[in-house]
């Protein structure tokens, strides 16, 4: 059985700089993060 994969932390320049780049809006889905209740999570926006 393959292990668990485990949550990755992002250095803070890097979850900035995607941050930046997507303009506060979530690269897939396009969801502003002023519409969505809860902060986008940088998984959700790359």
């Amino acid at each position: 059985m393959a292990p668990a994969r485990g949550l990755v932390k992002l250095p803070s320049n890097t979850r900035e700089l995607v941050q930046r780049r997507a303009q506060g809006a979530c690269e897939y889905c396009h969801l502003p993060q002023d519409a969505s209740i809860l902060p986008h999570q940088v998984d959700h926006i790359i």
